[in-house]
């Protein structure tokens, strides 16, 4: 069986804070993935942030490092270690 997982994201929706939201204070990224045609799987992950700015560079940052190919646990390790600069770079 084949798996082929792609990104879908909306760009350009009027809302720059579109799949971030506040719980308790602490800023978390939210999306939905679809890892087969018949599956899917909401995301939640914590930007580990109050700032709505550095929550807005880090949630694209993990969006970046999934458009380059990488996991997800990676593309949050880089984004979040590194604030995404060499996803930056790679890009």
């Amino acid at each position: 069986m084949l798996h082929h997982q792609f990104l879908a994201v909306r760009e350009g929706s009027g809302n720059d804070s579109h799949h971030i939201y506040n719980n308790n204070g602490t800023l978390f990224l939210h999306f939905t993935a679809h890892p087969t045609a018949l599956t899917k799987q909401r995301i939640r992950i914590s930007l580990r942030t109050k700032s709505w700015s550095v929550a807005r560079q880090r949630r694209d940052a993990v969006f970046r490092g999934l458009k380059c190919g990488l996991s997800l646990t990676e593309a949050c390790r880089l984004a979040l270690d590194d604030g995404g600069t060499s996803l930056k770079e790679a890009a």
